[in-house]
């Protein structure tokens, strides 16, 4: 929202609807020019748009398997929920989100490394046997052991039942997405 001074200003700005993520740099922030006018003179300037950063962070050691945890992934909800502005866990709305499954980006898998579900590799979206999980105290991420990388990022779309009051019966479908950040541990190992 643009507040402003002016009661009958007008804006107007470089881009239209919903920006797409690929306008953001890699620091999270784009700019948008913008336009007001008001009282007959017209007011530019550019407006700097932060993406809100949701990740949730992990670390191992190349070569070795990390355990991916449900209460992270809920706990990321709820935080994006409230942040969207479905929920509001600090008033006495009975609105809520519950999970629902988590799709994830396939990393590449010589030089990120492999993910599993229950033990079976997660594979494209092509795969039908593993698409989507509901369970993810049993997703785990193998380290490519020669990484050279300090860093594996694993884009992920959490898809959650919105409920807007405990009456109701027939929630709506709510997606966020985020990403599972792995900071590799790199061993050196000397003879």
């Amino acid at each position: 929202k643009i507040k402003s001074n002016f009661s009958r200003a007008r804006y107007s700005s470089s881009v239209k609807g919903a920006l797409p993520l690929s306008s953001f740099s890699n620091t999270g922030k784009t700019t948008i020019s913008a336009v007001g006018i008001a009282g007959g003179a017209a007011y530019t300037g550019t407006l700097t748009v932060v993406l809100n950063s949701y990740n949730i962070e992990y670390s191992g050691v190349a070569g070795e398997t990390i355990t991916f945890d449900q209460g992270d992934f809920e706990d990321f909800m709820e935080e994006a929920a409230e942040d969207y502005g479905w929920i509001n866990t600090s008033s006495s709305s009975t609105a809520y989100v519950k999970f629902n499954r988590v799709t994830f980006s396939i990393p590449a898998e010589k030089t990120q490394g492999i993910l599993y579900n229950d033990g079976e590799q997660i594979k494209s979206s092509s795969n039908s046997s593993v698409k989507e999980c509901t369970d993810l105290d049993e997703v785990t991420f193998a380290i490519a052991d020669k990484t050279g990388l300090k860093e594996v990022v694993i884009n992920f779309t959490l898809y959650a039942d919105y409920y807007s009051s405990e009456r109701v019966t027939n929630p709506a479908t709510r997606t966020f997405s985020g990403r599972v950040v792995v900071n590799v541990v790199h061993e050196d190992i000397k003879y």
